[in-house]
């Protein structure tokens, strides 16, 4: 398997962890940064719902311009 989050990534960045927090810390380390990462994920969220409301929101569509008066008609003549 390769890639960025591969089972022997996770388990290197675990035991290097490990090693520098100590058993002690590392689950307060674990705590905070779910709390961090579940606070970040409902601000996405809130921000993409505000995102769709702006767009839903955006008024009239863009593409239903209303016709232009073409030049000369409008004195009443017509091409003949």
């Amino acid at each position: 398997m390769t890639g960025l989050l591969s089972p022997v990534h996770i388990l290197i960045v675990l035991t290097v962890a490990l090693i520098v927090l100590g058993p002690q810390e590392l689950p307060k380390v674990a705590r905070q940064t779910a709390k961090i990462l579940r606070e970040l994920r409902a601000l996405r969220e809130r921000l993409d719902e505000e995102l769709h409301v702006l767009i839903d929101d955006d008024g009239p569509d863009p593409s239903a311009r209303p016709e232009q008066p073409t030049p000369g008609s409008e004195d009443g003549d017509s091409p003949d």
